[in-house]
């Protein structure tokens, strides 16, 4: 994987109009060509530094030997003890092969685990935090380091027993009585492991029995104290039930008790409106009876009055009549004075009147 910190299209119209001690301080500034190597082990070259590459592969990428190369390493990738590792892996001669880093980690003289390790891959222990490296750096030595040891597994034990005694010459009968005794060795301690096995088991039999009985026993209380608790909560809905019972019955005698004296109130509230409404049509009909009363008196009277004027009025003198003239101003109708000689006119009817 490659990582370029910064665009190169920038940094080439930068440094073009820089003179070389600013370059040498805008290189360290600007940025740095980064090549992981495993997530844990990466090499930072300047930008200055690099040759100009067609592709994108890591094969393509050359690095001067004289180039100074930067290795950051996240964590120690010792084997045994990584947190108390005292061989920190910050020199590059350190990480140029496999031999190297098992060759620190041997340093510590505590037994390995049986943990088969493949040159040829990079893995990453996520309990542990630690790390296998591969071959890293450069071509030639991944070149080296694959030749010897393309498909080996390494077996840290296995290791570990054959580097206590580099140095030992011994003759085959030896070799014989060697393996018996780690054979009656391995016997025993096998035998060892069975007894320990079946006492552990025993023991987790025990144990287990020990855990069953106290479930059982702790399920019967718990059954008991269900069955308490259901008893107690039966008795206790069934008094809320005829509590419950009592109060609708108290309510339905009062709501009995006030429907009969709403009845009662009802009809005596009834018996007074029917009792006001007779009393006024009682009362309607005794107007209607004055009023006509009065009318019939009223009629009679009158009656009486007109013809009493009707006796009387022959003898009183007549109205005089309006619109005739002189005898409008009559004092009375009656004739006290008749001329028996006619009035004549002086002038003839049929001449005409002299006009002035």
């Amino acid at each position: 994987m490659l990582e370029i910190k910064q665009n190169f299209n920038s940094f080439n119209s930068s440094v073009s109009n820089k003179s070389m001690g600013e370059l040498n301080e805008f290189s360290q500034s600007f940025g740095t060509l980064r090549k992981y190597f495993n997530p844990a082990v990466y090499v930072e070259t300047p930008l200055v530094s690099v040759n100009q590459m067609r592709k994108s592969s890591s094969s393509n990428l050359r690095i001067n030997e004289n180039t100074r190369k930067i290795i950051k390493i996240k964590k120690c990738v010792c084997f045994t003890d990584p947190e108390n590792c005292t061989h920190s892996l910050t020199s590059m001669n350190s990480l140029t092969n496999l031999q190297a880093c098992k060759d620190l980690c041997g340093t510590h003289g505590q037994p390995r685990p049986t943990i088969k390790f493949s040159p040829s891959s990079s893995t990453i222990d996520d309990d542990k935090q630690s790390y296998t490296v591969d071959q890293v750096i450069t071509d030639k030595d991944k070149a080296q380091e694959h030749q010897g040891s393309e498909n080996e597994s390494f077996s840290f034990e296995f290791e570990a027993m054959e580097r206590s005694n580099p140095n030992d010459l011994s003759t085959p009968y030896e070799d014989d009585k060697v393996k018996q005794e780690a054979f009656r060795r391995w016997l025993i301690k096998k035998e060892e492991e069975k007894k320990r096995k079946k006492n552990e088991e025993a023991s987790m039999k025990d144990l287990k029995e020990e855990e069953k009985k106290q479930h059982l026993e702790k399920e019967r209380e718990n059954f008991a104290r269900w069955l308490s608790n259901k008893k107690q909560e039966e008795e206790r809905k069934k008094m809320e039930e005829e509590k419950k019972k009592k109060d609708e019955m108290e309510k339905m005698e009062v709501k009995k008790f006030r429907t009969t004296e709403c009845d009662l109130r009802y009809k005596l509230w009834l018996k007074k409106k029917e009792q006001a409404e007779l009393d006024r049509k009682i009362k309607e009909q005794m107007k209607i009876m004055k009023i006509t009363e009065e009318k019939e008196r009223k009629k009679a009277l009158n009656e009486k009055a007109y013809q009493d004027w009707l006796r009387r009025s022959k003898n009183k003198p007549k109205p005089l009549p309006l619109n005739q003239g002189l005898e409008s101003l009559k004092s009375s109708l009656s004739v006290t004075y008749i001329n028996p000689t006619p009035w004549n006119p002086n002038i003839p009817q049929n001449c005409k009147p002299i006009s002035k």
